[in-house]
């Protein structure tokens, strides 16, 4: 009985152990798919003030020597309030949790004007946690516009230069269940989506196909094999649903 109960002990904490590590082998989302290119340099934003049914302030400077302020309004119908220089502008956050947890600043259109990429808070437990809505604030000649995507374990590491022309990519991470044709039995998959900014607007990128990696109990960066091209197309048009956030802006 002794050594029945010291095996089902050990089981079980080898079996939790061995799922938190599969858990977390699957997360940085995506950097799995790209390890050796060069990320973009992004400056962090302080939070100023928060208080639990008011509003959430934070500032930026850019390059050191400029000052901006982002505002969540905590209201019956959420708002962004996006403040650089003279420039002030307002956002719905109908569509978006508006619990924001990182503020980053970079250069991201090539026009010197810095932009702005907010991270807001998943929900749920689990893996939903990791579901995350993100805003791009771009600038557009004298004003900005607002960009936002549905993504998962959004981090500074999806923000890189895949080629040498200045611009960079925004990698969109997705999780997908599915059953391959060739061997009958589920698995499932990351599936990573590089997009574009075109000027201020973000679009899926051309250049770039999607990479399909199959998630396992151990760390695997290799593209899926197990899948064929109209397996694929059939488990993401069942699947996804849209990349982009709708957003109203004044």
């Amino acid at each position: 009985m002794l050594k029945k109960t010291i095996n089902l002990i050990f089981f079980f904490f080898f079996y939790f152990v061995e799922m938190s590590y599969s858990y977390n082998a699957g997360y940085s989302c995506g950097f799995e798919p790209y390890p050796d290119v060069q990320k973009v340099h992004l400056e962090s934003g302080r939070k100023i003030f928060s208080s639990e049914n008011t509003d959430l302030i934070w500032s930026f400077d850019f390059q050191g020597k400029l000052y901006g302020k982002i505002t969540i309004l905590q209201e019956k119908e959420p708002r962004l309030i996006f403040e650089y220089l003279d420039v002030k502008q307002t956002c719905s956050l109908k569509s978006v949790n508006p619990l924001l947890v990182e503020c980053w600043i970079g250069e991201l259109n090539d026009d010197n004007k810095p932009d702005i990429i907010l991270v807001f808070a998943g929900y749920g437990c689990g893996m939903a946690s990791e579901l995350t809505d993100v805003i791009f604030i771009l600038s557009k000649k004298d004003k900005y516009s607002f960009a936002g995507i549905k993504t998962i374990g959004f981090g500074t590491e999806d923000v890189i230069h895949l080629n040498n022309d200045k611009k960079p990519e925004i990698v969109h991470s997705e999780f997908i269940y599915g059953k391959s044709a060739n061997n009958k039995q589920s698995h499932n998959y990351w599936v990573y989506t590089v997009l574009n900014i075109h000027e201020n607007e973000l679009c899926v990128s051309q250049a770039y196909p999607q990479k399909w990696i199959q998630y396992k109990s151990h760390n695997n960066h290799s593209s899926a094999i197990c899948l064929s091209n109209e397996d694929k197309a059939k488990l993401w048009n069942e699947q996804h649903s849209s990349f982009f956030l709708k957003l109203s802006d004044k």
